[in-house]
């Protein structure tokens, strides 16, 4: 959704009215109360189930992020940056491109050391069964 202006409400009561910037795919008007961050889609690394059952044995967003940016009453924006949550509370860090590079790098690492892992899985589990 592009160039979307939706009104919205400060902490002191105010209403503004906030033009978003070409990127922002955050459905403002759904929320009408958050209109304070612009945000792109998201990219989402949905976990396996927790086995022990918790929360219902329910999968759930073990690495979420977005490019986000700070809303201006005045309708500008603050400097975007890449909003990076591992525990799906709209807590997280706030990176910039040279550590969502560093970032990248790490999770690189760890899906090679995943993949080792599983290999590993494979070897012990083919031995067992011979």
């Amino acid at each position: 959704m592009k160039n979307q202006t939706f009104p919205g409400r400060t902490l002191s009561g105010r209403t503004v009215t906030v033009a978003c910037p070409p990127w922002c795919t955050f459905p403002h008007h759904e929320w009408v109360d958050t209109w304070a961050f612009h945000e792109t889609d998201s990219a989402v690394f949905i976990g396996p189930a927790d086995h022990s059952g918790f929360d219902g044995g329910k999968p759930y967003d073990a690495l979420w992020a977005c490019v986000s940016a700070e809303a201006h009453e005045d309708g500008g924006y603050g400097r975007p940056y890449l909003h990076f949550d591992t525990i799906g509370a709209g807590a997280g860090g706030r990176l910039d491109v040279a550590q969502t590079d560093a970032l990248l790098a790490e999770l690189r690492r760890y899906t090679g050391r995943l993949q080792q892992l599983r290999d590993q899985l494979a070897k012990i589990t083919t031995e067992g069964e011979q």
